[in-house]
């Protein structure tokens, strides 16, 4: 089957120049002397190829590269740009216009057709189905179809730029929440919005939601919480599977009463779709909407466009995240480190004097630790301080806070909690560590811990004697036999 190529080039003696070349090779060749007129012939006769001059009125080469592999009816088209300019800022805007190639006129004929030879043999063939699609789109009007592909450009640059200039509020939370919110809530139609962005340096992930033109109630929030952490698991994003979300409302919308009705069930929405964020390989975020009318998420060209968008932004929310989060992390046990366990332990000091609520620290010494260095080698110290660390962690609450020390010291602050409480966890966790299989070339290895508990007394005057207390309740556990829990109850 003979190839048909479409030139276009608003200089008819260069038209005729480049038919004669092409026809001499066998191609069947058509013409365009200017942008429209290419595109009409480009949906009217599917040519496999389009060869265009770059500088044309009104519409250019690159414009009409653009509106080609715009259209998914016509992507596939190749498209050779011609010109006679030669900068790379030429080229660079040729390829981005989304050109196979880019051609100088005063390049030689061997190597046009070489271009062309290469591009047509690679080339997707049509199917008849995609020919038929493409020659139906002739009952169109060209020139609203041509505004429709211009407006639609111009709709993602306008939500592009929008989106980039939220990256300037990304460390002002409430500002951010708010512009984000607003955004998207002018963009997107929707009953139901949930956003969530990961960021490293907050133990607490939280999913905001915004509602419009009805109410729902709680229970749907906590269904659509479900589902969407439901789906992030599922896709086993970075080892989300233990991804836990609090979730709450954003912002309430004063609804007028002619609109109002409330959604009670999450069965009352027809429509959904939830769009877990991904940046090599990790969770940054996830978008989600809920609508109670069917096919509402259909067409998914300007979403694509929001959460490719909203990517950039929470990309960079991340990257902050991490930068804060390295700022306060012990790097080998992932537990936070003395810095920021002293301005907790200082926040959460003043809040106990204020309010007179209980607060409890604890602090773990791993036993005989120098000894387990010695006798295994570091490698295997290192290993037993994360396991220790790991488990530590996962014996407290996410309200409290558990860092490195030094060395092989651990601590804990524990918020509202009592001495006599904080024994519960901190003794299951002391058994926990005794009866865990450390193992050293097929061996077992026994490693325990000694453990100080103090609580904070109204009449104790700085962090440094609560520390104290927890310390030498610590030394006192060490001395009456180690593997051991001992309480600091009026010592200083």
């Amino acid at each position: 089957m003979t190839k048909k190529i479409l030139i276009v080039d608003d200089s008819k003696t260069q038209r005729l120049t480049l038919k004669l070349k092409l026809e001499r090779h066998g191609y069947e060749v058509i013409d365009a002397e200017n942008g429209m007129e290419a595109i009409k012939l480009v949906y009217e006769q599917a040519p496999s190829l389009v060869l265009s001059d770059v500088i044309m009125p009104s519409i250019n080469g690159y414009h009409l590269c653009r509106l080609i592999k715009r259209d998914k009816l016509t992507k596939h088209i190749p498209v050779i740009l011609l010109t006679v300019l030669d900068k790379k800022i030429d080229r660079f805007w040729g390829l981005r216009a989304g050109a196979d190639e880019f051609f100088c006129k005063d390049g030689s004929d061997d190597e046009l057709i070489k271009k062309v030879e290469a591009l047509l043999n690679k080339k997707e063939s049509f199917t008849n189905e995609m020919l038929i699609s493409i020659n139906d789109t002739n009952q169109y009007d060209f020139t609203s179809k041509v505004a429709e592909i211009l407006d639609e450009s111009l709709v993602k640059s306008t939500l592009t730029n929008e989106f980039r200039d939220l990256a300037e509020f990304v460390l002002d939370e409430k500002t951010f929440n708010h512009k984000l919110f607003n955004l998207l809530s002018s963009i997107l139609d929707y009953n139901l919005l949930g956003v969530f962005y990961n960021e490293s340096d907050k133990k607490d992930k939280i999913l905001y939601f915004a509602q419009n033109e009805c109410d729902i109630e709680p229970n749907v929030l906590k269904s659509a919480k479900d589902k969407i952490l439901a789906n992030i698991v599922a896709r086993n994003i970075d080892n989300y599977s233990r991804l836990k979300l609090d979730y709450k409302m954003f912002e309430s919308h004063s609804i007028e009463e002619n609109y109002k009705h409330s959604i009670s069930s999450i069965e009352e929405f027809s429509s959904e779709v939830i769009v877990p964020i991904e940046n090599e390989g990790k969770l940054i975020g996830a978008l989600a909407l809920f609508h109670k009318s069917p096919s509402k998420y259909v067409n998914t060209q300007i979403l694509d466009t929001i959460v490719t968008e909203l990517k950039m932004v929470l990309k960079i929310k991340w990257l902050y995240s991490e930068t804060k989060l390295l700022a306060i992390i012990d790097p080998l046990t992932e537990l936070y480190n003395r810095r920021y366990f002293q301005q907790v332990l200082e926040k959460e000091f003043l809040r106990s004097n204020r309010y007179t609520s209980p607060l409890s620290i604890a602090m773990i010494d791993i036993d005989n630790f120098k000894k387990l260095n010695d006798n295994y080698g570091h490698q295997f110290g290192d290993e037993v301080l994360q396991v220790v660390s790991r488990l530590f962690q996962e014996s407290l609450r996410k309200t409290d806070y558990v860092a490195r020390y030094g060395g092989e010291e651990l601590i804990a602050v524990l918020p509202e909690t009592s001495i006599e409480q904080a024994i519960i966890p901190i003794e299951r966790l002391r058994c926990k560590i005794a009866d865990h299989m450390f193992m050293y070339d097929f061996r077992r290895v026994n490693v325990t811990v000694s453990i100080g508990i103090a609580q904070n007394s109204f009449d104790m005057l700085s962090t440094d004697s609560f520390v104290k207390q927890a310390d030498n309740a610590l030394y006192e556990a060490k001395q009456k036999g180690k593997n051991r829990i001992e309480l600091a109850i009026n010592r200083i």
